[in-house]
């Protein structure tokens, strides 16, 4: 849904809801995960199976493999976020977890599909589901770590704008089933990973920490969807020429933007540029709301409103719908809106505050879908108008 405060500008709002919906639907992990199972018809064990799940979108590509084993299917142990509704079906368990900062309850829960792991029989095959938010969810200290050592680096870490490839490395320090623990629990049975990556490149070793990735273990894995996903729905949906894409993006959101919007100075009219990826912002010093996406967002508008002549629309959206602090998907900006009295300067100091979901309420333009049972990373799209 998108929310302002204002007087939404019709036809900008119906432009935001379009191609959010188009994106998101593109993105829904029981389609994908359905897409891929279609595509590799054979990649489904010919014995009973049994399912492990974790991540955002746990519940959903867990239906989609359940569908598809048929008579197959023994039972499936799922951690998924706390909004996940509890299927009616005692063949499977689903535990509430938290994210990005784990808690008892996911040392609980990961325990309990541990049991589940250990008890399946010789003969007997596991798909295991994993998704983004999975490191958090999955979690189980190493001695002599506890739980309060990963809190307290994974707060550090995320307020510092660290990257998932660093958050992970560090988690895997800390935890038992990182870099392949939970796989050698396994490696026993047959196994085969369905994966919807949250990972910029899809590591393997990265995604959810690589619980099934080591030297020592050869597990195949299949990546169901990922950022290219939702690329590809934002270039389809925007119905523009696209004269500029830039895929695989990280670093600094504000500056990777920056940049982003001078692409479009050369633009003709129906011409956009796109960006896909996952950037960060560095917060230890601020106490604002909304993270990179609305960053994004908020810094090429303003370049766009300092530096264009001309009419504009930007948009950005985090797919699994939480963008930092204040839960927003990101937000939707044009010319007109930044070319109101004051917008400028207040897009600035939100810039320099970190608060940039501030200012995008302030002016109606904020993006809020809720957690959407997915994540492939972000998409930004500005487009010339007139």
């Amino acid at each position: 849904m998108i929310q302002r405060s204002d007087q939404p500008d019709p036809d900008l709002t119906s432009w935001a809801h379009t191609l959010t919906t188009h994106i998101l639907s593109a993105c829904d992990p029981e389609h994908l995960t359905t897409q891929a199972l279609t595509i590799h018809n054979t990649l489904l064990p010919n014995q009973p199976t049994h399912i492990l799940a974790f991540g955002k979108a746990a519940l959903p590509m867990t239906r989609s493999v359940r569908a598809h084993l048929g008579t197959r299917f023994q039972r499936a142990t799922i951690l998924a976020p706390t909004n996940t509704p509890t299927p009616p079906d005692d063949t499977i368990q689903l535990f509430h977890v938290e994210h990005p900062t784990p808690t008892q309850a996911n040392i609980n829960a990961t325990n309990q599909l541990l049991h589940h792991a250990r008890s399946i029989p010789n003969d007997h095959a596991v798909i295991v589901n994993i998704s983004g938010g999975g490191s958090a969810h999955l979690c189980l200290p190493k001695p002599p770590h506890t739980l309060d050592d990963i809190i307290r680096t994974t707060t550090e870490l995320n307020a510092r704008g660290a990257t998932i490839h660093e958050l992970n490395a560090a988690r895997s320090q800390l935890e038992q089933l990182k870099s392949g623990g939970l796989g050698r629990i396994l490696a026993h049975l047959r196994v085969h990973a369905l994966v919807l990556s949250d990972v910029i490149g899809n590591d393997l070793r990265t995604i959810a920490s690589g619980p099934l990735i080591a030297d020592d273990l050869d597990i195949p894995h299949t990546i169901v969807g990922s950022n290219t996903n939702a690329i590809d729905a934002l270039t389809e949906a925007l119905g523009a020429t696209i004269i500029h894409t830039e895929r695989d993006v990280v670093g600094d959101a504000r500056d990777r933007a920056e940049a982003l919007a001078r692409q479009v100075r050369s633009a003709r009219v129906g011409e956009a540029v796109v960006m896909g990826g996952e950037t960060t912002v560095d917060a230890r010093s601020a106490s604002g709301t909304g993270g990179p996406v609305c960053e994004c967002v908020v810094a090429a508008s303003l370049v766009l409103a300092r530096e264009s002549g001309f009419r504009w629309r930007a948009i950005g959206i985090a797919t699994d719908g939480v963008d930092g602090p204040g839960g927003a998907c990101a937000g939707v900006l044009d010319d007109s809106i930044m070319r109101a009295d004051g917008a400028m300067d207040r897009a600035a100091h939100a810039l320099d505050a970190h608060d940039t979901l501030g200012f995008l309420n302030t002016v109606g333009a904020a993006i809020m879908t809720g957690p959407t049972g997915t994540n492939v990373n972000d998409v930004i799209a500005l487009v010339r108008t007139g």
